[in-house]
């Protein structure tokens, strides 16, 4: 997420809605700490552009994999 001129993580589904201790000027070193809190949490790693629409997303969790038919 894109705010105040700086790239932040959040994590999603957290009562508190709290972002990772994590602020950063470039989007390349956000999405860094952010992939590295995912594969940690196990969870998805959802990236957003600048003007917040959906960019993309990766899991590092244990997610059922779809079947195929």
């Amino acid at each position: 997420m894109y705010r105040d001129g700086n790239w932040m993580n959040e994590l999603d589904g957290v009562a508190d809605d709290r972002t990772l201790p994590s602020d950063h000027e470039r989007k390349e070193a956000a999405v860094a700490a952010g992939r590295a809190g995912a594969i940690l949490r196990q969870t998805e790693h959802v990236i957003h552009n600048q003007d917040g629409s959906f960019g993309e997303r990766d899991s590092y969790g244990s997610a059922p994999q779809r079947s195929k038919g």
